[in-house]
């Protein structure tokens, strides 16, 4: 949603899809196409008619592809965004086929094609137009019932418009307009009887209709404000010249270049407003392909105009050479960037390998962990990372435990030479990575210890889950340990001390008892003592009268 509009959007995740890359590629191509069939045939006057007034159509081609594809990488799969790449490819896609048709002499059923993508896409441009207030201000259309009923209305207006605004023109680039024989042509005669002097008022009256919308949903957003309407303020001002050109038709050069830029302006305004966005922020990558579309956009348009009135400023300039040395120029230009980015990433990985690309090899590594069986791999895969990516001779990891330092992955040699990187999670070292420098090397390189620093980073919580669980099993151990050990010096106890002891007290008694007469006064009213055998009676043990001589019966 853009921003300030009151209300909060889903997250999404960061850069747009491949998709939507190959989409705009593919509408650069087919601009570059355009371009190229245009200026090899500017004296071919059946065909170059309207080519110095076509800056608008190819500048509002980039400008709607470049805007889907802005939206699409703040809010990957958002529908305006899918709606205006299309919208941008199918415009060029269009002019395209229909020229290339036109010069390669294509028969009748290409022709049908060509005009069937040109009206498909007057339709789409159409719609996107009139549906574009409807996404204010909170990024998305009305629902309901009125609502869809409302946006099939626009679907089926603007193919009607679509047809009815191509289907009567007699050519296109020279080729020959197919629509205008058979049925095809006395479809186009009623639209023409039912729609003629009316399609200007329909079309101001949808655009009314779609800024009152817009104005009734921002009042009920909450927190409105009128700075949100300037996203919607270069549309309107792109459909007030279209407006006074179906009215006015204006052929003055200024009036054209103003047009022009006006319509490479108005789809970006919607984009700014997802951009402004920071709840998600462009990755660098990202960004730098956005730049690349951005500035090939530029350069072929700006080859079109400067290729256009070139001829006008030099009074040579409008032969074949001139154009090839342009044409050459132009590849150049275009080749200029990626070659520039190519042969650059080719020396630094012949210098430095791996470690030219830093983030590469953290997000491999990070890959990787997130592959694994385990956290038991983790100090492994580090050691595999810093040996096979980084060419080190040698890598281990060591963990600090209760026990003292305990190695748990080793890949290579290491010595005494060999640099160690603290390992830290939540602020606690928690072990360490040694990394031996190469052959001939008595330390690391800057770019080594910038690479190593990054990979022991992102293998920090997994080592650090690791050493927990080490930890937790030398604790189990040693428990074990402990408990044997007691149970061993309590057996030692039981047969070296207290055995004895019993053995001299029993042997006491025994004695006591060999020193008593058999058939004396003084008698036991027991047994033996409970603990001279098992068997035994123990009914009188712990009692003070268990010995003492028998009572007569008149005794008391």
């Amino acid at each position: 949603m853009p921003p300030g509009t009151g209300g909060t959007g889903s997250a999404a995740p960061p850069g747009a899809p491949a998709g939507a890359y190959g989409v705009f590629g593919l509408t650069l191509l087919l601009g570059l196409g355009w371009v190229v069939l245009a200026l090899t045939h500017l004296d071919d006057h059946a065909r170059n008619a309207d080519l110095p007034y076509s800056w608008g159509t190819l500048l509002l081609s980039f400008g709607l592809g470049l805007s889907g594809l802005f939206i699409l990488a703040h809010r990957s799969g958002h529908p305006l965004g899918r709606l205006l790449s299309a919208v941008g490819l199918l415009t060029i896609a269009g002019r395209f086929l229909l020229f290339l048709f036109s010069v390669t002499r294509a028969g009748s059923g290409w022709l049908d094609l060509g005009m069937l993508v040109l009206i498909t896409s007057a339709a789409a441009l159409i719609f996107a137009l009139l549906a574009l207030p409807l996404w204010f201000p909170d990024g998305r259309l009305p629902g309901g019932r009125i609502g869809r009923g409302y946006l099939a209305l626009l679907a089926l207006w603007s193919i009607v418009q679509g047809y009815y605004d191509h289907a009567g023109t007699r050519a296109f680039y020279g080729a020959h307009n197919p629509l205008r024989h058979g049925d095809w042509a006395r479809l186009h005669t009623r639209l023409a009887d039912a729609l003629d002097g009316r399609v200007f008022w329909i079309d101001l009256a949808l655009v009314l209709l779609g800024l009152l919308v817009a104005a009734v949903r921002w009042w009920r957003s909450p927190g409105a404000r009128p700075q949100q309407w300037l996203v919607l303020l270069p549309w309107g001002i792109w459909v007030t010249l279209t407006f006074v050109y179906s009215k006015l038709n204006p052929t003055t050069l200024g009036y054209f270049i103003l047009y022009s830029v006006v319509a490479a302006i108005w789809p970006l305004a919607p984009a700014l407003g997802f951009a402004r966005d920071r709840s998600w922020q462009l990755d660098r990558q990202t960004r730098r392909v956005l730049t690349s579309f951005t500035l090939l956009a530029l350069l072929i348009f700006g080859y079109f105009v400067l290729a256009l009135e070139l001829p006008k400023m030099l009074p040579r300039a409008d032969s074949a050479d001139a154009q090839l040395m342009a044409g050459c120029a132009l590849l150049v230009g275009v080749l200029l960037r990626p070659t520039t980015r190519l042969v650059s990433r080719a020396v630094e990985r012949f210098y430095y390998g791996e470690r030219a690309r830093p983030y590469q090899v953290a997000r491999k590594l990070a890959e990787r962990l997130s592959q694994a069986a385990g956290t038991t791999e983790a100090p492994s895969l580090l050691c595999q990372t810093a040996v096979g990516n980084l060419g080190l001779p040698g890598a281990r990891v060591t963990v600090a435990t209760r026990g003292g330092p305990r190695e748990l992955a080793a890949l290579g040699a290491t010595g005494p030479g060999a640099e160690v990187f603290p390992i830290a999670f939540e602020g606690a070292e928690i072990g360490e990575l040694h990394a031996q420098p190469r052959s001939g090397q008595p330390l690391l390189d800057r770019q080594d210890r910038v690479v190593l620093r990054f990979l022991v980073d992102e293998s920090a919580p997994a080592i650090a889950s690791l050493r927990l669980t080490e930890e937790l099993q030398s604790s189990r151990k040693q428990l074990v340990l402990a408990r044997e050990e007691e149970r061993k010096r309590l057996r030692h106890d039981l047969h070296d001390g207290l055995g004895p002891a019993l053995s001299g007290l029993r042997l006491q008694i025994d004695t006591a008892r060999s020193g008593l007469p058999p058939e004396g006064r003084w008698r036991p009213r027991c047994g033996p003592p409970r603990w001279a055998s098992a068997p035994r009676s123990t009914s009188c043990a712990g009692s003070p009268t268990a010995w003492r001589p028998p009572t007569s019966a008149g005794s008391a």
